[in-house]
């Protein structure tokens, strides 16, 4: 069954830690979404205004032209795993191996119309691979069903990479990500626009399990 992963885009500081507190309620693992303001027009807050307690694992997904230094801002938070936002990015292998080496949990982020073959090479390295629904950037955009075909593509790569898909989550497309077989489905509009996130949460997991 899939791991269903919360994810958290903060447009303040109090919004993430209000979110934050109903993930614990849920589940052990949460990814924080970074949007850097030379990738989208509605930037997150910076990683240097969040703290972190024990007891909850934290993935990191990077969306910047540079991810450098916000790279090195996830380090201090000890992340489960970093994930880099693919497009856009010079030397992608570069920082990926520079994370892999340092014995980091790296993934890459591929947009929908990035095919599996343009990330071939850097796939041997990896821990994980996060699909992304629509394009990278604002959540609650509409699943493009083409990008659940990538998933048996990336396994006949590297059968033991971690394979996940970020957003696209809603009534009529969870049977479609069910049968799809996800390591891990990011979910955010879907959860926290609910009035009860934990019962959300367990319709969630009853979809995922059928």
């Amino acid at each position: 069954m899939a791991k269903i992963v919360p994810a958290i885009q903060p447009a303040s500081l109090e919004d993430f830690q209000q979110k934050l507190r109903t993930v614990r309620q849920l589940t052990n693992r949460f990814q924080l979404d970074i949007v850097a303001a030379d990738f989208n027009d509605t930037p997150t807050i910076e990683l240097a205004e969040i703290t972190l307690s024990s007891g909850i694992e934290c993935d990191i997904h990077i969306m910047a032209r540079n991810p450098l230094p916000h790279i090195e801002a996830a380090k201090r938070l000890y992340p489960h795993l970093i994930i880099v936002q693919y497009e856009g990015v010079e030397n992608i292998r570069g920082i990926l191996e520079a994370l892999h080496e340092g014995g980091q949990a790296i993934g890459v982020a591929i947009n929908p119309e990035t095919e599996v073959a343009d990330i071939a090479n850097i796939i041997p390295m990896l821990d994980h691979v996060l699909i992304m629904a629509y394009p990278s950037g604002p959540s609650g955009q509409t699943l493009q069903p083409k990008v659940l075909k990538k998933i048996a593509q990336i396994r006949a790569l590297k059968s033991s990479v971690e394979v996940g898909l970020d957003g696209g989550v809603a009534e009529d497309t969870l049977p479609l990500i069910a049968k799809a077989g996800f390591d891990v489905v990011n979910t955010t509009s879907f959860l926290f626009s609910a009035d009860d996130p934990l019962s959300r949460y367990t319709q969630l997991m009853e979809a995922l399990a059928s």
